[in-house]
């Protein structure tokens, strides 16, 4: 039996503790998790013996599935997260407030809900989207995969200003895999989702 692992073990309450990632690691092949930055976090005062049982593998993206990049990009600034404040879209907001003025013909948008397809909104999120609204930036809402990445295809511009540490970083891949351009915080796992494509 193989334990994939997409979040950090401090995340994972049974995992959060040395002594409980040596128990686990008795009973299994092995630990499989989806970025380097992972795998510290796992291995972290783990002997020898038992590190050697876990391993990095980047989640991949089905490449064939993707929208083709589009031959002119608009010039639109795009956020796509949970609007939570380890995402960091009130930076994005605040950082587009101060730069759209000085960008004639730039426009900001952000893609994403409380949770994933949750209409419920939190004071977190109906503060930024007062804030939001007040520096013309648009709010779209939940959008599913296949429009998300439409609207990655076209934009100039993709903004991951996470202050989590993201366990790998699936919007920064297919961010970069949509031809946009990258700019992110580097926390986490984000560095290994991006490489040298991006600006941090």
């Amino acid at each position: 039996v193989l334990l994939v692992l997409h979040n950090e073990p401090g995340a994972s309450g049974g995992l959060a503790s040395v002594e409980a990632r040596a128990a686990a690691l008795s009973r299994l092949a092995g630990i499989v998790c989806v970025s380097e930055f992972v795998r510290r976090g796992v291995t972290e005062g783990l002997p020898p013996a038992l590190s050697g049982r876990v391993h990095a593998i980047l989640n991949g993206l089905p490449l064939d599935t993707l929208p083709p990049p589009a031959e002119e990009r608009e010039p639109l600034v795009l956020f796509v997260g949970r609007l939570t404040p380890e995402k960091g879209a009130d930076a994005f907001v605040a950082a587009c407030a101060r730069a759209l003025p000085a960008l004639p013909g730039w426009r900001a948008e952000i893609v994403g809900a409380r949770w994933y397809g949750d209409r419920r909104d939190s004071p977190y999120a109906t503060a930024l989207r007062r804030q939001a609204a007040a520096a013309g930036i648009a709010l779209a809402g939940f959008l599913d995969n296949d429009a998300t990445l439409a609207r990655m295809a076209r934009a100039a511009i993709v903004v991951m200003p996470s202050r989590w540490a993201e366990p790998l970083g699936r919007v920064a891949q297919e961010a970069l895999a949509c031809g946009a351009a990258l700019v992110t915080s580097g926390r986490g796992g984000l560095p290994e989702a991006a490489g040298d494509a991006a600006l941090f």
